[in-house]
């Protein structure tokens, strides 16, 4: 029972995990894209922005952002923050990990 329940966190990482990197990667093409100065402000619609690498940018973060609205990506993106903070706080540093079968700590 505790190799299923090790396997379906394990799972559940491996999805979450990846979609927390896309949102933050979303926000962060966002962020640079607003701080760069290149693109009018958000509010402009159908205005180019300088470069064509801002555009590119512009147009793949918005339509990331505008997707997650629908809620499918944001809930294991919300997951994934979850199970980070969580990781995060079980690797203190006093405790060390159990010791690998077959290495010289277990016989």
């Amino acid at each position: 029972m505790k190799r299923n329940a090790l396997r379906f966190f394990l799972l559940l990482r491996l999805i979450c995990y990846p979609a927390l990197a896309v949102m933050l990667a979303a926000g962060a093409a966002l962020g640079i894209v607003w701080v760069n100065g290149q693109c009018p402000p958000f509010d402009e619609v159908g205005v180019t922005c300088a470069t064509r690498f801002s555009q590119t940018l512009r147009i793949s973060a918005w339509r990331c952002a505008v997707f997650a609205l629908t809620g499918i990506p944001a809930i294991p993106a919300l997951g994934g923050a979850v199970l980070l903070v969580f990781d995060l706080q079980s690797n203190e540093p006093g405790r060390t990990a159990p010791p690998m079968p077959g290495s010289p700590e277990c016989r």
